[in-house]
C-alpha cells in the first residue's frame, strides 16, 4: 500500500514549500510540467535522495551520457518506451456514474495499479538503484495521466481519439484536444514576456510553473494532498462525463457514446465530430491548469511519502 503522509507532514509541506511568499496524457509539455511543479515541492531532504538517484543511474544515450539528466524530462520515459501501456489509463463502463474506489476495472492493470507500485518500488531502498529511479520517472508520469480527463474514460473510443474534431486547435481529435491543445493555447503560453519568441523550447513551461505555483491557494493544496489516487481518478472521470466537454451523452445513469450508440462500433462513418472553438478553450482552459496544478502536488507529496525514512 501506499505510505501515507501524516497530518503534521502534510501541514508542513504545505506551509513550508508552498507558500510563495515563504517559500502523451498529457503532451511532453504538460508531463514536464508536472514534474517540475513537483520537484519545486520537495523538502530538501526528499529532494537529495532523488538527485542520488539520478547522479548514480546507469542510463545512458548513445554518446554515454546520461539518459535522465533530470527528473522533470525523465517523466515523459514511459511515453518513450512504451513497455506498460495498459498503465496508462483506466477504463471504466459506460453505466458507471461514478468513481467510488481503488480497483482497476476488470481485474486489469491501470493508472491505480500502476501508481501503488511505483510508489511503493521508489520507497524500497533493497533495489537497484536504477530500478527506483525508473519508478520515480514513471511515478510523475502515471500521476500526471491520471489528472487527464480522457485518460480515465471509456475503452471502445480510446478516451476520445475516437471523437472526432474540427474547428480550432491542430488536433485531430477530442483526446488531442485534452492532451496538448488546451495545454498550449490555455496554460503554457499564456503569460509570455515580449522576448517569449527567443525562448528555448521548454522555457515557456518553467514560466508557467512559476506563476501557476504562485497562483496556488495554500488551503485548496491541503485538500489536494490528502486525498487517494483513487480519488483523482474519480475527478476526471466526473470532468469528461460532464455535458460541456461533449465526450459523451448521458442516458440515465449511463454516458453513451453518441444519441443511437451506446458504444463506439468501429465504423468511421458513424463517428462523433466535436465542433472546437475560442469559447470551449476559454471554458476548459482553466480546468487543465487546476489538473496540472493538483497533479504537481500530489505528485510531490507522493514522491515525500515514498522516499521518507
Amino acid at each position: 500500500m501506499l505510505k501515507q503522509l501524516t497530518v503534521l507532514a502534510l501541514i508542513t509541506m504545505a506551509l513550508t514549500w508552498v507558500l510563495p511568499s515563504q517559500a502523451q496524457a498529457w503532451s511532453k509539455f504538460g508531463h514536464v510540467l508536472v514534474c517540475e511543479i513537483a520537484y519545486r515541492q520537495l523538502t530538501d531532504d526528499a529532494r537529495d535522495k532523488l538527485y542520488a538517484l539520478i547522479e548514480n543511474q546507469s542510463f545512458e544515450d548513445e554518446h554515454g551520457d546520461q539518459l535522465y539528466p533530470s527528473f522533470n524530462h525523465g517523466c515523459l520515459r514511459e511515453d518513450q518506451v512504451r513497455q506498460r501501456p495498459s498503465e496508462h489509463y483506466i477504463n471504466y463502463p459506460r453505466d458507471w456514474s461514478r468513481v467510488d474506489n481503488a480497483q482497476c476495472p476488470g481485474g486489469r492493470d491501470c493508472l491505480l495499479s500502476a501508481i501503488e507500485l511505483d510508489a511503493e518500488r521508489l520507497g524500497d531502498t533493497s533495489l537497484p538503484n536504477d530500478e527506483r529511479l525508473a519508478a520515480a520517472l514513471a511515478l510523475g508520469h502515471w500521476i500526471g495521466d491520471i489528472h487527464q480527463p480522457m485518460h480515465v474514460s471509456f475503452s471502445d473510443d480510446r478516451g476520445g481519439n475516437s471523437v472526432n474534431k474540427r474547428g480550432r486547435c491542430g488536433a485531430s481529435n477530442l483526446h488531442a484536444v485534452w492532451d496538448r491543445c488546451l495545454v498550449e493555447r490555455r496554460v503554457i503560453f499564456v503569460r509570455e514576456p515580449a522576448n517569449a519568441d527567443e525562448y528555448a523550447e521548454f522555457t515557456p513551461m518553467y514560466r508557467a510553473a512559476d506563476w501557476m505555483i504562485e497562483d496556488a491557494d495554500p488551503d485548496a493544496i491541503m485538500g489536494w494532498v490528502a486525498t487517494e489516487p483513487w480519488e483523482w481518478a474519480a475527478e476526471s472521470f466526473d470532468q469528461i462525463r460532464q455535458a460541456e466537454v461533449q465526450y459523451c451523452i448521458k442516458k440515465g445513469d449511463a454516458c453513451w457514446y453518441s444519441e443511437t450508440l451506446r458504444s463506439y462500433d468501429g465504423d468511421e462513418d458513424n463517428q462523433r465530430t466535436v465542433v472546437m472553438d475560442e469559447a470551449y478553450l476559454d471554458r476548459f482552459g482553466p480546468v487543465v491548469i487546476s489538473r496540472l496544478t493538483q497533479a504537481g502536488y500530489r505528485l510531490a507529496a507522493t514522491m515525500e511519502a515514498a522516499l521518507s525514512d
